[in-house]
């Protein structure tokens, strides 16, 4: 059994509410464990750590405790399972008559034709035992009514010649050949995307049977691959829904116009210059010497060191 029922309202129940939520768990993977081995509700005490590995034989325990488990020789048994599983066992038998059913129905729809089986009372009749050409026997009396009408009913399925024919046999039926539409290869080939060719055939026809022009289609579908040829092809739309969406009057994408991106500053690509000449220029401009008071005397009085 691959499922089984649970009551979508379980969780409310005072005894799953008294259980706790780590018992909560072990009583549904039992049950799953039950409805997958077909136990009928039993679950070993052996089977417990493989169902929920951490402390199994407390939440167990737990689950007696509250009265939704009972404990039996050599593990423990989900209390109330028949009664909640009672039409399962009905409900999976009929589905699998129902697959029995089609799958006899599939057969006997794959099986080849075969010739209608003559019955031994048909042996005894006069007409079957001569040689029938053109609906008239070899005595040269005419078949009897009941006799054409029942040739009539049955179905030919002989290769045989037009004369030696038991019955008329139905014409071959013609194959539909598809047509695709008036200049559908021109829109076909300048599209940028050839994917659904017989979904496109039925948007182009029906497009042109709305009122469109076939220049205005086949030139909006080169537009189109123009615009998209440096596009990835999975985000290319499908001639089908681009013809269903009326895509050949959308107005064309704005052109896309890249940042200039400039090359790097001079003081950023220029060399760092020696010690010795920005001290220089240091010196230069009028900036103190190594030698010279950090803290010189302003008036206000010198600052301690």
């Amino acid at each position: 059994m691959d499922w089984y029922k649970q009551h979508v309202g379980y969780y409310l129940e005072p005894e799953m509410i008294d259980a706790g939520e780590e018992a909560e768990i072990l009583h549904l993977r039992a049950k799953s464990y039950s409805a997958q081995t077909g136990s009928h509700g039993y679950v070993p005490a052996r089977a417990l750590p493989m169902i929920t590995p951490l402390r199994s034989r407390q939440r167990a325990e737990r689950l007696v405790a509250v009265g939704l488990w009972l404990a039996v020789d050599g593990g423990y048994l989900i209390a109330d399972w028949d009664e909640e599983q009672a039409d399962l066992e009905a409900l999976e038998a009929r589905r699998e008559a129902d697959r029995d059913r089609k799958r006899a129905q599939r057969l006997r729809e794959q099986r080849p034709p075969q010739h209608h089986a003559q019955s031994r009372d048909d042996s005894a009749h006069p007409s079957r035992d001569c040689h029938v050409t053109g609906g008239v026997t070899g005595h040269g009396t005419d078949l009897s009514v009941r006799e054409k009408s029942k040739r009539r009913e049955e179905p030919n399925y002989s290769s045989s010649s037009a004369g030696a024919d038991d019955g008329p046999s139905d014409p071959p039926k013609r194959r539909k050949t598809r047509t695709p539409p008036p200049r559908f290869d021109e829109f076909w080939a300048a599209y940028p995307r050839r994917v659904g060719k017989i979904h496109a055939e039925k948007a182009y026809a029906k497009a042109v049977a709305a009122g469109a022009d076939h220049d205005q289609l086949i030139a909006a579908a080169r537009f189109y691959a123009m615009e998209k040829k440096l596009t990835d092809p999975q985000y290319i739309k499908h001639p089908a829904t681009w013809l269903n969406g009326g895509c050949w009057q959308d107005e064309p994408d704005p052109v896309y116009k890249p940042p200039v991106i400039t090359g790097p500053s001079p003081a950023a690509t220029a060399m760092p210059r020696p010690y010795a000449q920005v001290r220089a220029d240091q010196l230069a401009y009028g900036s103190p010497r190594p030698d010279a008071d950090p803290w010189p005397d302003l008036g206000f009085g010198r600052i301690p060191a």
